[in-house]
């Protein structure tokens, strides 16, 4: 990925590379769960995100419908979300994706998609069992860098890119060359260094990166299901890159911004506590405390 420095200094990069790191067997899971068969149209339930800091809140579900074979590896459930936290954040907002749903207790899925300049508290939730089916993926072989074309964008919620260390006219051709792929990169500085992250657990704000050092670039999502140290995140694909070795960090958010096409968190990843292995229709999938390969980088510009 193309990247500028201003100046003459020197920049330590660690570009995390694909591995073959497999996340093996059948998932058991960790909370009861509730297939799309048995989701009635009507139902009320909860969401679990966070829109500041690290504390996790909930908000209202109600669900308005099963859309049959809509997502990218089956149905998606539409619901309307409602509550303080949905006015307080301007709707469902970018970032949010991966926001575990809950019906009576059992886990239905995560938040994956919205809509843009409409009505932001309608979303569409992947199914939880869809999910799953990532933490069951063998090893393949390295995928093709993905193409503009080889990812679906409709409705899919953007995620938002955290870029650190990038000029003003970095961050503009970033911004230019990364938008056909659903990103939206923004500077973001540094998170408090007295943050006490705590475990991973579902609605906890999740880091992807891509690059870290005097140069950062990371995407911010939530996450859904955790058992055994195995993470599922997103409800959707990050870069649909199949098999991947890319770093799995934990997230700070500053603060979620009401936005007229559709509200962000702007946020920042924090420290490496493993891998995300799977990146595929249904979700991100990963393992913390087993960590990726990396390729460290100095240069003088």
């Amino acid at each position: 990925m193309p990247f500028f420095i201003r100046g003459s200094r020197s920049v330590l990069l660690i570009l995390s590379f694909l591995l073959t790191v497999g996340l093996m067997g059948a998932a058991h899971a960790a909370v009861p769960l509730m297939p799309v068969e048995e989701i009635q149209v009507g139902a009320q339930g909860i969401a679990r995100t966070v829109i500041s800091g690290t504390r996790i809140e909930e908000f209202g579900v109600e669900v308005l419908g099963i859309m049959k074979n809509k997502g990218a590896v089956g149905d998606l459930i539409l619901v309307r979300t409602y509550g303080d936290v949905i006015e307080r954040s301007g709707g469902v907002a970018q970032g949010m994706s991966g926001s575990p749903v809950y019906i009576d207790g059992r886990l239905i899925g995560a938040i994956g998609y919205g809509f843009s300049l409409t009505d932001q508290r309608t979303a569409m939730v992947t199914p939880i069992h869809d999910m799953l089916k990532l933490l069951d993926r063998t090893p393949v072989k390295a995928l093709e860098p993905p193409t503009v074309e080889s990812i679906d964008k409709k409705e899919l919620l953007a995620t938002p890119l955290m870029a650190a260390g990038f000029g003003t006219n970095a961050l503009s051709f970033l911004q230019l060359k990364l938008k056909s792929l659903n990103l939206t990169p923004y500077t973001v500085g540094d998170p408090p260094p007295d943050i006490a992250y705590g475990e991973l657990e579902p609605g906890s704000s999740v880091g992807v990166q891509l690059v870290r050092g005097d140069v950062s670039l990371g995407a911010l999502g939530t996450v859904t299901y955790v058992d055994e140290g195995k993470v599922l995140a997103f409800g959707h694909p990050f870069l649909k890159r199949g098999q991947t070795g890319f770093l799995m960090t934990n997230a700070y958010v500053f603060t979620t911004i009401r936005g007229i096409e559709s509200s962000f968190k702007v946020g920042s990843t924090g420290e490496v506590i493993g891998t995300i292995s799977q990146d595929r229709g249904a979700g991100i999938a990963g393992e913390m405390n087993l960590y990726p390969g990396v390729v460290p980088m100095r240069m003088n510009i």
